[in-house]
Order: C-alpha cells, then sequence, then structure tokens
C-alpha cells in the first residue's frame, strides 16, 4: 500500500525543501552576479589603467618622434656643411636627456659627390656628448634594418628593441628626400636612439590585486618586459607555446597582434590562469598587456558566499522548526472537519459541522464547509431544473434545424427531365440554425430562378429573417419581373417592417435554359465564380449593390450574359471566403478560383463538396 503522509508532514517537507531551493537559487545567483560584478568592475579599473599607460608611454614617444621630423625638415629645406651637421646633432642631444643617441647616414654620394659612405652619430659617454662617423666596407649601414626598412617603405619606424652596451633601446627612423627637377627623391635617414629602461619601470610599475603584473611585447610578439627576466627579449609568445605545445597561447598571441585592444578571460598563460587586458601603443604598435589572476578575483568571491552558505542554512533550520509548530496548529481541527466531510461526500449533506473555535482560516474553512452544504442542496435542485429545460431548448433547436432544412430544396437533381442544365446546391449552418440559404424553381417551360442569401447574424434570429426572405421572394419571383425589380420590391417588403434592422445579401438570376441567357442582379453579396466551358475563369462582373431589407425605396440593377453549354456559375456566401485556417488566414477569393480551377472537370455536385 502506498504510504499515507498527513498535511504536517508535507507542509514541513514543502518549508524545507523549497527553503533549500530558494536558499541555493540566492546563493547561486549571488555567487555569478557578484563574479560578473566584481570581473566587470575589475575589467573597468584595469583598462582604463591600460589606457594611462598607453597615454604616457605615446605621449613621450610622440615627443621622441618631433626630434628626427624636425630634423629632417630642416636637411630637406637647406644645405649644410658636415661641421654644421655635426654642431645639430651635439645641440639636438643636448636639449633632450630622454634619448641616448641621434645619428645620420646618407645614400651614396649624396652628402657629398666624392663620398661613398657619409654617416654621423652623436651619443652619451660617460656623461658626456659624443660625436663620430661611421659607414666602411665593413660596416655597410645601408643594410642595417634601421636604414634599409624606412628606405623601402618611404615611412617613418620604430625598431624592434635590441640591447646595445646592457641597455635596452629601440631606434625611430624618418627619411630624408630632397626635390631634384622636381622629383622628390631619398638622400637618407636621421634616427634617434631611445633608451626603454623608462617605458620598463613604466609597465612593470603597474600592479592588479596580489599579484597582477604589466607586460610590454614588440608588434612582432618579443616580450620586452616581464617579471621574469629570462623572458625579456629571449622569448615571444609564439615561441613560449611552441615549447609547451600550446595552441591557446598561440591563438591568444595571434589576436593580440591582430587588433588594437582586447580582454581575454580564464587563460593559461606564463603556468597561470589569467585573465588579460591588452591595448595598443599607435606610435610602434607594441602592446602593454595587464594580467591578474582568476584565483584572485575567486577568492573573495568565495568567502562571500561561504558566508551566504551559513546564513542560508540556520535560515532553513529555523523556518524547519516553524513550519513544524505552524503545521500542528493547522492540523487537528482539520482533521476534525475531515471526518463531517467523508460524510458529505458519501451524500449525506444534513451531516453536522462542528464548530471551530479558532478565529482563523480553519474557522472560516469549516464555516465555509457549512454554507458549502446549504448551496449544494440548492445547486443540486437548480441543477435539475436547468437541465430538463437545457435538453427541451437544445431539442427545439434540432426541430428548427431539421425545418429550415427541410423548407430548402434538397433534392437532386430537382428536375430529371431538364437536360439542358444542371443545378446543385449545399449549406451548411454554423450554428444548428443560421442565415444562409438557397432557393431555385422554374417559372415556366423555358426558365429557372435562382438564388443564394445570407441573413446578418446567426441563430434563431436569422433563421426567422431567412424564412421571411424566402418566402418574399417564392412569391413575388412567379410575376413576370426582371431580378432588380424583384431585389426592389422584396427590399421594400422587408424593410416595411424590420424594427430589429437586420438585413440579407442576395444574389438571383433568371436563366433561360433555352437559349443560355442569364439575367441577374446583385444585392450587396460576393459575386459567384463563372468557369467556361473552355477552362477561361473570373468572378462575374458585377457592382456590389445594396444590401437588402434596410432602406426602402432602393434601385437595384439587372445584368445579362450568355452562357454556352459546358459553363458552371458557382454563387456562394462569404462564409466560404472567410473561413479561416490553424494560422488565421482566411481562405480568400484566390483559392476559391484556385480550387475551382483544379476540379473543373468535374461534376457540380463534386465542385460544390469541395
Amino acid at each position: 500500500m502506498p504510504i499515507k503522509r498527513g498535511i504536517a508532514t508535507k507542509l514541513i517537507l514543502s518549508f524545507s525543501i523549497s527553503s533549500v531551493i530558494i536558499f541555493s537559487i540566492i546563493m547561486l545567483t549571488n555567487y555569478f552576479y557578484s563574479r560578473d560584478k566584481i570581473e566587470e568592475h575589475i575589467k573597468n579599473e584595469v583598462l582604463g589603467v591600460v589606457s594611462t599607460s598607453v597615454y604616457k608611454v605615446e605621449s613621450v614617444l610622440n615627443a621622441v618622434e618631433k626630434i628626427p621630423e624636425n630634423l629632417a625638415y630642416f636637411i630637406e629645406s637647406g644645405s649644410y656643411s658636415e661641421v654644421e651637421i655635426k654642431k645639430m646633432l651635439l645641440e639636438t642631444l643636448k636639449k633632450n636627456t630622454d634619448i641616448f643617441g641621434i645619428s645620420v647616414a646618407f645614400e651614396p654620394y649624396q652628402f657629398k659627390k666624392d663620398r661613398y659612405y657619409a654617416g654621423f652619430y652623436s651619443f652619451r659617454k660617460n656623461k658626456e656628448l659624443v660625436i663620430k662617423p661611421f659607414g666602411a666596407d665593413d660596416d655597410r649601414y645601408f643594410y642595417q634594418d634601421w636604414y634599409q626598412i624606412p628606405r623601402e617603405l618611404q615611412s617613418s619606424i620604430w625598431s624592434e628593441p635590441y640591447y646595445e652596451e646592457n641597455t635596452l633601446m629601440s631606434t625611430y627612423s624618418v627619411p630624408i628626400y630632397k626635390n631634384v627637377a622636381g622629383n622628390r627623391v631619398f638622400i637618407g635617414i636621421i634616427a634617434v636612439d631611445l633608451s626603454l629602461e623608462w617605458l620598463s619601470e613604466t609597465v612593470q610599475s603597474v600592479k592588479v590585486l596580489k599579484t597582477g603584473y604589466g607586460m610590454l611585447i614588440s608588434q612582432n610578439g618579443t616580450i620586452i618586459t616581464h617579471p621574469n627576466k629570462k623572458y625579456i627579449m629571449n622569448e615571444t609568445f609564439f615561441t613560449i607555446a611552441e615549447e609547451n605545445k600550446d595552441e591557446e597561447m598561440r591563438k591568444v598571441g595571434r589576436e593580440i597582434l591582430k587588433k588594437e585592444k582586447g580582454f581575454f578571460m580564464d587563460k593559461k598563460l606564463f603556468d597561470l590562469n589569467v585573465h588579460l587586458i591588452y591595448a595598443n601603443i599607435p606610435s610602434n604598435d607594441w602592446k602593454i598587456l595587464l594580467l591578474f589572476p582568476v584565483s584572485e578575483i575567486m577568492e573573495d568571491i568565495r568567502n562571500l558566499n561561504l558566508m551566504v552558505a551559513m546564513l542560508g542554512l540556520a535560515g532553513i533550520v529555523t523556518l524547519s522548526l516553524v513550519s513544524i509548530f505552524i503545521s500542528k496548529s493547522i492540523t487537528r481541527p482539520l482533521t476534525i472537519l475531515s471526518k463531517a466531510t467523508e460524510e458529505i461526500g458519501r451524500g449525506n449533506l444534513d451531516v453536522d459541522i462542528p464548530k471551530i473555535e479558532s478565529k482563523d482560516e480553519v474557522a472560516g474553512l469549516a464555516d465555509s464547509f457549512s454554507s458549502m452544504k446549504i448551496s449544494l442542496k440548492d445547486y443540486i435542485a437548480k441543477l435539475t431544473t436547468a437541465t430538463a429545460e437545457r435538453e427541451r431548448i437544445e431539442s427545439e433547436l434540432r426541430i428548427a434545424h431539421d425545418i429550415q432544412m427541410n423548407i430548402l430544396p434538397k433534392t437532386f437533381p430537382p428536375f430529371p427531365d431538364r437536360k439542358e442544365f444542371d443545378i446543385f446546391a449545399l449549406l451548411k449552418p454554423a450554428r444548428e440554425v443560421g442565415g444562409d440559404f438557397y432557393d431555385f424553381f422554374l417559372l415556366d417551360d423555358d426558365r429557372v430562378f435562382f438564388l443564394v442569401a445570407d441573413v446578418s447574424g446567426k441563430g434563431v434570429p436569422a433563421a426567422l429573417f431567412m424564412s421571411i426572405t424566402k418566402t418574399f421572394f417564392k412569391l413575388r419571383a412567379m410575376g413576370s419581373f426582371l431580378p432588380h425589380e424583384l431585389l426592389k420590391i422584396v427590399n421594400d417588403e422587408l424593410a416595411d417592417s424590420n424594427d430589429s434592422a437586420m438585413f440579407v445579401t442576395v444574389f438571383c438570376g433568371i436563366l433561360n435554359f433555352k437559349i443560355g441567357e442569364l439575367f441577374y442582379a446583385n444585392g450587396g453579396h460576393p459575386p459567384p465564380v463563372l468557369l467556361r466551358h473552355d477552362g477561361a475563369i473570373s468572378f462575374i462582373d458585377m457592382p456590389d449593390g445594396l444590401i437588402v431589407g434596410i432602406l426602402k425605396e432602393c434601385n437595384f440593377e439587372s445584368y445579362r450574359i450568355m452562357l454556352e453549354r459546358g459553363d458552371k456559375l458557382i454563387a456562394y456566401t462569404d462564409g466560404v471566403t472567410e473561413a479561416m485556417n490553424g494560422k488565421n488566414e482566411l481562405f480568400g477569393n484566390d483559392r476559391l478560383l484556385n480550387v475551382v480551377q483544379r476540379i473543373s472537370n468535374r461534376d457540380i455536385q463534386t465542385t460544390c463538396n469541395a
């Protein structure tokens, strides 16, 4: 047998399980929310630090770049002797203490017609400024990177970092041009050597959290600064990745060199799981990177969630104790009520409901049971009466439906001895009774009258109005009237006593089946479909016309067309074209034409049923 659990047990279990679930959700939500917020805060803070560092470095590099650019401008603008150029170099070096050395080198025979090599280098040595010429067959500066690359690129560039006399440096080279016969001719290079010690100190001074650090890489990925000295100028991102078979580090390196700035979450780099933010130094396309361990961020989050978990556990225990007390106070009076309701369930509506003395919801429940018992007695009596009345109404509606269908022609073919034409009709009311109807009958040996109509509204009122309308048409059609005259007569008769303001749309016609001549008129009804024997299909040409039964003295018009053997005329109500499928799409005129076209070679009964 299944184990029966009382309300008290269920309440205690519900409180406890719900509390565990709620506090688990709170703790998880707090964990992920706190983590995201802390990471976002640190990301923004670190990004600000990176941007500040980039700005500082860029400011220095921009200032240094102006030095050779200005000197190149002076040399391009005039002619200077060797003494003047040496003096210019020494004066520039003296005024700009940030640079280590400055040099100028010319193309063969450009400085002097008899000198293949012409280069001068001014630099600092033991706190003194020294200048010396350079260039010889064993020192062909034309083929060195600082000279050759800017000459080929025809633009100023920063070199890759290098060591010179145990000092980490980089060179900024600017090409020099002269206008010769209207042409811009390359004549040499002017370059400055910049010590990068200050740059290393700037980057290494950046600290993030406890052990986060900054580093600098060149545009080729060479490590310029790093806390681990063995990497500096000896390794690149890619050599370390290759050594460790670390494809992830290789992908990170490619991404860093490719983009201006970015952020990587939880990547293993340099044997640590770190977050990494990087930014580009525009002047030389070097990158400043800030790395900070994931574990240091998660440590604070773990401590916070541990505290939340302890508070949650204490809350769950407290709620469980409270739920035990509350459940016992509820279940005692409910047990008493349970026995009384069992009697009511057996059909004994005369059982006494015990009085509950407490002033809470349980007492209200007992009072509700008493009221329910009284209401049940009354309801059962009323239900018995209502059921009998509803069955009577349904029976009458079924009879009304049968009567309505019986007053419409339903024998097909209706004129079996008439071979000149065939006629078929189909009606499916939206309710038991409705306002759609059709009729047809012979006027004489040559003519048949037919109509299709749709009364406004549904149900019994529409059915009654339909019966009246059909009767009027039946009575008046036997006279010698054209369709528009018949519409006018019936319209006036209906409008004369139409206090309910109901109306009907009508399409009617008189067909001379001997010669195929059709006269028709329309009173606000959808146009029928004309399917010719050769397959041509269209809606019959006619105006909408006025609806019938609202206003007296309305005028209608008759129209004439000739039908040939094999032609079909298909009249319908808007219940066909306004029918909807499961996607709330109307059947519509286009689908109607398509269906009729598809079954054009079928008999008229199949056409109607389609």
